[in-house]
């Protein structure tokens, strides 16, 4: 959004300023073909998913939802920035929840059950797991979902810019445990430029 406001659970539709700038992807994702596709319930990420691939029928969650800023939703930084306990947050934000609102770790939680359930679902695919699995979604929740398969990555580290398309690919490893876990070969922002 322009004015750069936490939107989180808002449910508000894509702002037109946004949309122009999805022609980018829209061009590289009408060239691949998907075994399977989710989207956020939010009408942000639906209008996003109709622009760019109205052709595609999406399994819509809500745990692919942004962080729930809670009371503070809505604000920017500039009007939250003289806010203690919003300063507070942002230094412990994992532990810490806005008023009425979900922390960092409950946000892992949460996104990371969907790529949970997902797995599973690979899983019992055993004659042919999907291969192309399109997932639109919300900044932080794309982030986090990064920060499942590639080790040692921070959910802040890779930027997810309005529109772009990150490309990860996977593997299933034995983990330290001998468990078997999905993990990222690597990691490709498809539409920097």
């Amino acid at each position: 959004n322009v004015e750069r406001r936490d939107l989180g659970h808002t449910d508000v539709p894509i702002d037109p300023a946004h949309a122009a700038g999805l022609d980018c992807a829209k061009r590289l994702l009408r060239r691949m073909e998907f075994d399977a596709v989710y989207c956020s319930d939010l009408q942000r990420c639906r209008q996003t998913l109709a622009f760019v691939r109205p052709d595609l029928a999406a399994q819509f969650d809500s745990r692919l939802r942004e962080l729930c800023f809670g009371d503070w939703e809505g604000g920017t930084y500039e009007q939250l920035a003289g806010n203690e306990a919003f300063r507070h947050w942002l230094d412990r934000w994992e532990e810490l929840a806005p008023p009425n609102g979900e922390s960092g770790a409950d946000f892992r939680r949460r996104v990371w059950a969907f790529a949970a359930d997902m797995e599973t679902a690979w899983s019992r695919e055993a004659e042919a797991p999907p291969r192309s699995v399109l997932v639109v979604a919300h900044g932080g929740s794309i982030r986090m979902l990064v920060s499942r398969y590639v080790a040692g990555l921070s959910p802040w580290e890779p930027q997810i810019n309005h529109g772009g398309i990150v490309r990860l690919r996977l593997r299933q490893m034995c983990g330290e445990s001998g468990a078997q876990r999905w993990a990222s070969l690597s990691l490709d922002d498809m539409t920097a430029t």
